[in-house]
């Protein structure tokens, strides 16, 4: 196992992983190349789903005069297998 994530940890520090931290657990690692995307957290079996869709006007949830720079969106629930 020390083998794992001491290659996970590589490829995370070389640029081919980005780390995603996602409420409730450890961090999660993903491809570093993917588009903008948001992620779907099933409370029953803890799997993270990718989220394609970026809601329309985020930034105007900012108070007046605040300058968003970045955003992000996790959605809670069950999955297909678990609802």
């Amino acid at each position: 196992m020390a083998t794992v994530y001491r290659n996970v940890k590589m490829l995370a520090g070389e640029g081919w992983l980005s780390e995603v931290e996602l409420p409730g657990g450890g961090l999660r690692y993903e491809l570093a190349d993917l588009p903008h995307h948001h992620h779907f957290l099933c409370r029953s079996c803890d799997q993270a789903f990718d989220v394609h869709q970026c809601p329309d006007e985020v930034e105007s949830l900012a108070p007046a005069g605040f300058e968003v720079d970045g955003h992000e969106l996790i959605l809670f629930g069950r999955c297909a297998a678990c609802a």
